[in-house]
C-alpha cells in the first residue's frame, strides 16, 4: 500500500514512513537519532558480523527476522554452544536475509497503545505482559495472561515523553499529514531503577487480544473506533471503567486445538466454558478461537484448570481422541 500511495502522490504512509516502522535496524537508527533510549542493536549480514557484535557487546544477546512480527522466530542467545546450535537450524545471517541483533534487557516489557490525529497524541492505554513475550516462547509449559488496569500506572504516566519522541521520530515529516493518523503499538521495557527503552513500534493495531481487551474496558468496539479514526482523523477518547486481562491457557503436549477449559469450579456445578462461547455479561469469557479466557470487571479465584485438547496426531492417542491436560492458573 505504501508503494501504491509512492507511486499515485496518495496522502498518508508511504514507503519511507513504512520502512522506518517494519525494518527493525533502521527503527533503532531513527530512534537512535532522535536520542530515544534503545538497546545496542545491529543488523548482521553474514556470520562473522554476528560474532564481532557478540563479542563487542557480551552474551547474552536477542536474535530476530529483520522485519518480524511479534516475538516469532526470536532467540536469546547466552552462549557459544546456543549459538552454533542455532546456526545447526539454519538460522544464519547472509547478504540477502540478515538478522537483527540486540543486546539483551533484563527488565519487564509492557505495551504502550496511542492513536494520533495528524500526529498529536490524542489517547494512550498500556498492558502488562506477564511473563515476556520471550519467556513464553521459551518455556511453553508456562501460562501467561495480558493485563489492562483500569487506572493508569504512573510508570506509564512517566513513559509518555519517550513514546511522544519516538513516534514523532518515525513519522517524521510526515506526521503532521494522514500518515500521522494512526492507532500505534509500542513494546517497551522498565528496568528495576525506572528507566526505560523502546523496544519496538508498529503502526497498526495490537495483537495478543488487546484490541478485544480495550473494547472490554472502554465497553467500546476499538475495531470501529479504529476504522472511524483513519477514514475521518475523528477519535472521542472514552473513560475506562474495567480492569481487563487475557489469560492465554496452553495445555501441554501437542494438538491441534483446544476444544473446552474446566475448572474446580465448573466441576462443581458452575458452568463450563467451551470452544465457540460468547459471554455478553461481565465475568469469565472463552473467545471463539477458545485460546484465550478474558477476565473483567472481578477476577476469578485460583483454580486448577482443565484444557481439553483435539490432536491433530499422536502415538499416544487414537485420531479423534480428546487428551485432557491439568494446570494451575489465577
Amino acid at each position: 500500500m505504501a508503494a501504491v500511495r509512492d507511486a499515485l502522490d496518495i496522502e498518508g504512509i508511504r514507503g519511507s514512513v513504512a520502512q522506518s516502522f517494519r525494518d527493525k535496524d533502521r527503527m533503532k537508527d531513527v530512534l537512535r537519532a532522535h536520542r530515544v533510549p534503545v538497546a545496542r542493536s545491529g543488523l548482521a549480514h553474514s556470520p562473522a558480523a554476528l560474532r564481532k557484535f557478540i563479542d563487542e557487546v557480551g552474551y547474552p544477546v536477542i536474535v530476530k527476522p529483520q522485519a518480524g512480527l511479534g516475538a516469532r522466530s526470536t532467540y536469546r542467545i547466552g552462549s557459544d554452544a546456543e549459538l552454533a546450535a542455532l546456526e545447526q537450524k539454519g538460522t544464519v545471517p547472509t547478504a540477502h536475509a540478515p538478522l537483527q541483533i540486540e543486546e539483551f534487557v533484563r527488565a519487564r516489557e509492557r505495551t504502550c497503545e496511542t492513536v494520533t490525529v495528524k500526529g498529536e497524541v490524542v489517547w494512550r492505554s498500556g498492558t502488562h505482559y506477564l511473563p515476556s513475550p520471550l519467556e513464553v516462547l521459551e518455556t511453553p509449559w508456562k501460562q501467561y495472561c495480558v493485563l489492562l488496569e483500569r487506572e493508569e500506572d504512573e510508570e506509564l504516566a512517566r513513559f509518555a515523553p519517550v513514546y511522544a519522541s519516538a513516534l514523532a521520530a518515525l513519522f517524521g515529516a510526515s506526521a503532521g499529514t494522514a500518515a500521522g493518523t494512526a492507532l500505534t503499538h509500542m513494546e517497551w521495557f522498565v528496568r528495576d531503577d525506572g528507566t526505560s527503552l523502546v523496544n519496538e513500534v508498529g503502526a497498526r493495531p495490537p495483537g495478543v487480544q488487546i484490541m478485544p481487551l480495550m473494547s472490554i474496558a472502554h465497553e467500546a468496539d476499538f475495531w470501529s473506533e479504529w476504522a472511524t479514526l483513519i477514514a475521518s482523523d475523528r477519535f472521542v477518547p472514552r473513560p475506562r471503567r474495567w480492569a481487563a486481562g487475557a489469560a492465554f491457557l496452553r495445555g501441554q503436549g501437542s494438538g491441534a486445538r483446544v476444544v473446552s477449559v474446566t475448572s474446580e469450579a465448573t466441576r462443581r456445578g458452575s458452568r463450563r466454558f467451551r470452544a465457540g462461547d460468547r459471554h455478553a455479561s461481565p465475568g469469565v469469557g472463552l473467545s471463539t478461537s477458545a485460546r484465550f479466557v478474558a477476565f473483567s470487571r472481578s477476577s476469578p479465584p485460583a483454580a486448577s484448570l482443565a484444557v481439553r485438547i483435539s490432536p491433530q496426531s499422536s502415538t499416544h492417542s487414537s485420531p479423534g481422541r480428546r487428551t485432557e491436560r491439568r494446570l494451575r492458573g489465577t
